[in-house]
């Protein structure tokens, strides 16, 4: 039994270590993705590593895992945890990127097939939820595809519920388990009846056990939690202030009417003034006669 401290497969830093470290994981996932099976996945190769040592303390990067699949398909998967407000614009800008980053000197016929996928753990869709869904460019009136090599999809790991037969047979149903997975033992007892997860588990095992690695992922967890408190102390800052202006317009409102009132039973401005507590200018009190 592990005792190492845990960090989960949706950390983006433990995800990316499993995924730089493990051709086999990323062989196994990358075909997941692309429901193919893992005998038609000839090659497969991460395309940014990252020096998890140097990179210890920065908070700044962003790991997503960007590989080349059988020479010929351009995939950038993503973790995100907490609900993104643009991640529709941020997965459109990723996959548009992949795209303009082809060689421009190339004959147009070689443009690499682009799959962007996102793995959220957070209701993507709540009018037609879904479990994995993929999204290509179509035509609004017939529905005729305009191409397939271009395709954005999406793993909503909360709406596991609803995975299809397809999943099962490609593993993806596996794989939302084993990031679903909050705890070593719900990770290893998943590694005694896979092979996948077995190996999984153990890069993970050995990523914890590696000194800066650890230190790498604590910082990343870290910045995540700092940036969920940032964003938290904003709401409930954003929420006192409307509750400040709504009572500051509400006894605005009421002193206005106060002073209407005062004014027809013939009261003077100044007494208007005395009686409501309020510094009501001669216009104001002009356009309330």
């Amino acid at each position: 039994m592990c005792e190492e401290r845990f960090f989960a497969l949706t950390n983006d830093g433990m995800f990316h270590y499993v995924m730089q470290e493990s051709q086999y994981a990323l062989k196994m996932l990358t075909a997941s993705l692309l429901s193919k099976h893992p005998d038609e996945i000839t090659s497969v190769e991460v395309k940014n590593p990252y020096d998890y040592g140097k990179c210890a303390g920065s908070k700044d990067i962003i790991l997503d895992v960007k590989a080349v699949v059988n020479k010929d398909t351009v995939v950038n998967i993503e973790v995100q945890v907490k609900a993104f407000k643009y991640w529709r614009y941020r997965s459109l800008y990723y996959a548009a990127r992949m795209a303009a980053e082809t060689d421009p000197n190339r004959d147009y016929g070689s443009l690499p097939i682009i799959r962007q996928f996102s793995i959220l753990n957070y209701t993507f869709d709540r009018e037609d939820p879904g479990f994995f869904s993929t999204y290509e460019l179509r035509n609004v009136e017939n529905e005729k595809s305009f191409t397939d090599r271009f395709q954005i999809s999406i793993m909503d790991l909360t709406q596991n519920r609803l995975a299809t037969w397809d999943d099962a047979i490609y593993g993806r149903t596996l794989w939302a388990d084993l990031f679903k997975a909050n705890s070593w033992e719900k990770l290893e007892s998943l590694a005694l009846k896979n092979e996948v997860a077995k190996e999984v588990v153990e890069i993970m095992y050995k990523a914890v056990k590696d000194d800066e690695t650890a230190r790498f992922l604590t910082d990343r967890e870290l910045a995540r939690k700092e940036r969920i408190s940032i964003r938290e102390e904003g709401r409930m800052e954003g929420m006192a202030q409307g509750m400040k202006k709504g009572m500051e317009k509400g006894i605005k409102t009421k002193n206005f009417e106060f002073a209407k009132n005062l004014l027809v039973e013939g009261f003077s401005r100044d007494d208007v003034r005395r009686l409501t507590n309020y510094p009501f200018s001669d216009e104001e009190l002009d356009g309330l006669k």
